[in-house]
Formats: C-alpha cells, structure tokens, sequence
C-alpha cells in the first residue's frame, strides 16, 4: 500500500506539473565533419553513458541508428548530428526525488520552496517541470534517467537525497555533461555539478570574523564525537588555523553521557590535583583556617580547585540542550566570564533560560538572520525567528533551486552547455544574497549570520 505521505508527495508533484511526453523523429545521418582530437575524445566518453542510457528506453526503436553505429563514426562521420542529439533540450526541467520515509519533510520542504519560486516569477509553464519519484535501485534510478534525458529532454536535473542516491545520479550527470543542482553538501566538484546549500565556506569565515570582532584569540572546543570528521567542522578549524586563533583544548565528548560531558570540563579547566598540587595547598589551608574561626572540623571533600581559563572563549558545536547542560557545568566549576561561541544548532528558543548568566553576550553563527527579509513566507514572529527550525532552510533551498533554474533555462537558448554557464553567471539582487552572484565555483553563495543573546533574547542583525 502507498503511504498516506507518499501520496503528498504526489500531490505536491501534481502541482508543479507532469509533463508530457514529446514526438521523438528519427534521427538521420549527417554529412561528413571535420572533428578534432579533443572533440572526437569528449564525444566518445559522453556517448558511452547516452548508448548506455537507449539501452534503458522503452522505445529503444527511436535510437535504432545510434545504437546500430559504432561510436567511433558517431563522433567522426556522424558528429553533428551526435552532438545535436547530446546537446539539445526542450526547455524542460527534471526533478527526481528519492523514495524515502525518513526524508519525507525535507522533501515536502524542497517542494514547498519550488512552488514558492513558480509564483514569485509568475510562471505559467508548469509542465517545463518533469517530476518523479523512485526508491534507490539502480535499474529504476536508470530507467527514470533514461526517460528523462532521452524522451522529456530535459536540460537540467536537480535531485536530493542520501549520499548513496546522489552519488549514483552524479556518476550519470558527469558522464552524460549534463547541468545539475544538488540540494546536498556531499557532491563531487565537477564543472557542470552545482549545489544549493548552505556554504560551509561563508560559514567559517563569519564565525571568524565574529571571533576577531570580540578579539578572541584563544579557543577552548568541546566537541561530540559524531560531528568530529564532517567538512563544517574541518572547515572551521582550518580556518581558524589560517587566522591565527589558538586552540588551546579540542577536547572530545560522546553525546548523551554525561560523565563524558563532567571529564571534558575538568581537561578545558585543568581540575588536576597533581598539576595544581600548590594551588590546592593554598585552597586548603584558606579552608582550614575559616573552618577553625567558625568552629567545626574541614571536610576535606568541599576542598574544590576552580576552573582554570587559558582561552578566550568556548566553542560547542553542538545543538542547545547540550550547550545547557554544560552551562550547569560551568557553574559547578566556577567557571566566570567565558564568552560562549556556537553553531546554528543552537537556532532554539528553547535554548533561553531565565537567569541563564552564562549564556549572556553568547553567539551563534546561523545560516539565517532575519526572516523577515527571506524570500518566502514565514509565519513566525520576528522575535521567535530562531525557533522555525530547520523546514524553513529545506524550503529556501528548493525555492532558489526552483528560481535559479527556471531562469538558466529561460536563457539557455535550448543548449546543455549554454544552461552551464548561465548557471555560472546568473546574479541575484534580494535582500538574503545581497545582489551577489548566486554561485561561487559551482557552491550556492549563501550567507551567514552572527546571532547573540542579550537580555535574554536572541539579537538578529538589523541589516545584512
């Protein structure tokens, strides 16, 4: 049976548009051309993966001559016609959605910020968008890529998904040259591959320049060990690196043990006896002596080392009732006046507390600022902007991803290779990109923001 989330899916699929399918003629041969090496090189290796693709059509009768020629007079006495063949599109867009349960909201999400995108530009041709949905098998991933390229012509794919599905259809996309976007930050650098998510790069330097701004060049990191290999964090460190800015402790914790979180605090605020061996001498005799004015025997027990700070500030990338667990932490410790740093996974209101000192003149780096300058509609308010959630960043990358390549196709001029490079160029004048170009070697140029808490509240930039 198919899930009632499935079948919105579906419904949301209907909205943007199925279209139909058009007359494939026959293609002809054409007269001798004169190809160079280069060409004849580049042809041959994107004809093995189109050759490969008729083998997948369900009308393998149209492609009878391609499939009856060799490659070799293909891209030599058959170039032309070859290259028309590879290059040409019908202006159309092919959208392919994986088949999983577990990503169902982001994709509603994706889908929801394409149609935002449709009725911003007012679009009426809704069948340029051809949309399918299929599970991660390779014959059907296949089969809906050869109906797509082959038959819809589409001049542009644009897919999301786990890393294995994506990797599957770039193999396919590279092969074929063929322009695609991405919704995802694990794709392979290629000229015609492009993603829409937000930028690592611009992430890192943000969170650095907000570092320099607070003059804060020693940091202590407290780290979970399931984000410690992912490129946001490598990223930022080597950053930091490049910068100047100290790491004095990156120490690590395992996520929901909280004896893990205890001895990371103790290693970033040396409570070492040995190591502070004079400094608890002196401690203890204090305590003694202040025991013996008021008259009752020292509890050896309540003779406690403070948290020692070398750095200038504690960087934990991680999510908010994590940050608050260690607050308590710091307390216990002593731990006065260390400038807290964090990442967008602290974009809760939930991560306000009252009498929350600790976090007073803390700092997020988030990927959104002010949702009231955001191209698509949220119904928040200003002040509990931060609390949307990650639905709303889903939603504007499909809506960019939904304007982007409408208008690279407008432009295209019906050729594969001219969508490419309208995807280069294309500049966007809004209030979040800032009248920048939309991509930055091939990787959406989305902005950052730094967020602080003050009062108790979260202070978003009045102006970008």
């Amino acid at each position: 049976m198919i899930s009632k989330s499935i079948i919105y899916i579906s419904l949301l699929i209907c909205l943007i548009g199925c279209s139909s399918r058009p007359v494939i003629k026959k293609v002809k041969k054409t007269n001798e051309f004169s190809v160079n090496l280069d060409q004849k090189n580049k042809c041959m290796s994107r004809m093995q993966y189109f050759k490969a693709l008729t083998s997948q059509a369900s009308n393998k009768k149209y492609f009878k001559l391609i499939n009856q020629t060799t490659i070799e007079d293909l891209c030599t006495k058959q170039y032309r016609m070859t290259k028309a063949f590879m290059d040409k599109h019908l202006g159309k867009i092919g959208i392919i959605i994986e088949r999983n349960q577990d990503h169902l909201d982001k994709s509603k999400a994706i889908i929801d910020g394409i149609k935002a995108s449709l009725a911003d530009i007012n679009h009426k041709e809704e069948g340029s968008f051809v949309v399918k949905m299929v599970p991660l098998k390779k014959n059907k991933v296949n089969n809906i890529l050869s109906n797509m390229i082959l038959n819809d012509k589409v001049g542009l794919i644009i897919t999301w998904g786990q890393d294995r599905f994506i990797e599957h259809i770039q193999r396919w996309q590279k092969g074929l040259d063929i322009p695609g976007i991405f919704i995802s930050n694990q794709v392979s650098k290629h000229k015609n591959t492009f993603n829409i998510f937000p930028s690592r790069k611009n992430y890192a330097m943000e969170l650095v320049k907000t570092l320099k701004e607070k003059n804060i060049k020693k940091l202590a990191i407290l780290t979970p060990d399931y984000i410690v290999k992912t490129p946001l964090l490598k990223t930022i460190k080597n950053l930091l690196k490049q910068n100047e800015i100290e790491i004095v402790f990156d120490i690590q914790y395992t996520k929901d043990q909280f004896d893990t979180y205890d001895m990371a605090c103790r290693s970033i605020f040396n409570i070492d006896r040995i190591k502070r061996k004079d400094e608890l001498e002196t401690i203890y005799l204090e305590e003694q002596l202040k025991a013996h004015a008021e008259g009752f025997e020292l509890n050896t027990k309540h003779v406690f080392l403070p948290a020692e700070i070398s750095y200038d500030a504690i960087f934990i990338p991680d999510d908010f009732k994590t940050v608050l667990h260690f607050t308590k932490l710091f307390k216990y410790y002593q731990a006065k006046e260390v400038p807290l740093i964090g990442t967008y996974q602290w974009r809760s209101q939930d991560l306000l507390r009252p009498n929350e000192e600790y976090l007073e003149g803390a700092t997020f780096i988030d990927f959104l600022g002010d949702y009231d300058k955001l191209p698509i509609e949220v119904n928040k308010d200003k002040n509990d902007a931060t609390s949307v959630g990650y639905r709303t960043d889903y939603k504007l990358m499909g809506y960019y991803t939904g304007l982007i390549s409408q208008i690279a196709l407008k432009n295209s001029k019906q050729n594969k290779s001219q969508v490419t490079r309208e995807l280069s160029q294309i500049k966007l004048n809004d209030t979040f990109i800032q009248n920048k170009k939309a991509f930055t070697d091939n990787e959406f140029n989305w902005p950052s923001f730094a967020i602080e808490v003050k009062n108790n509240q979260f202070q978003i930039p009045d102006s970008y």
